[in-house]
């Protein structure tokens, strides 16, 4: 899990920790597919192999499937494919920015906590 704090991430669901209760957030399977659609179409049009890019990126192939498939890389590992396909990080997994800035648009509207 990859922590924002106070927004923690992981696959599929961004969590809004300091929610009462913890708030989840996911991507829907329209949005995962379109995200990993989009990844697929950057990979085949830079001309790369899924063997290409695990070597490139030091990952086994099933992780770039997987990618191309919706799942989320780390946060490194999508800058290291936003940089390997030449496009911006922000276009190739537009639907998990977009469900990141729901989460802090709800974050800002919630009263702070008390120490």
């Amino acid at each position: 899990m990859y922590t924002d704090h106070p927004l923690k991430y992981n696959r599929h669901r961004v969590y809004i920790s300091c929610s009462r209760p913890m708030q989840t957030l996911r991507l829907s399977k329209a949005e995962r597919d379109a995200m990993g659609e989009r990844v697929r179409a950057a990979r085949s049009v830079s001309g790369l192999t899924l063997r290409d890019v695990a070597a490139d990126l030091g990952v086994s192939t099933n992780s770039v499937s997987q990618w191309e498939h919706g799942a989320l890389p780390s946060p490194a590992k999508r800058a290291e494919l936003a940089h390997l396909y030449d496009v911006a990080e922000a276009r190739l997994f537009a639907e998990y920015f977009a469900l990141v800035e729901e989460a802090r648009a709800i974050l800002n509207d919630e009263p702070a906590q008390a120490s």
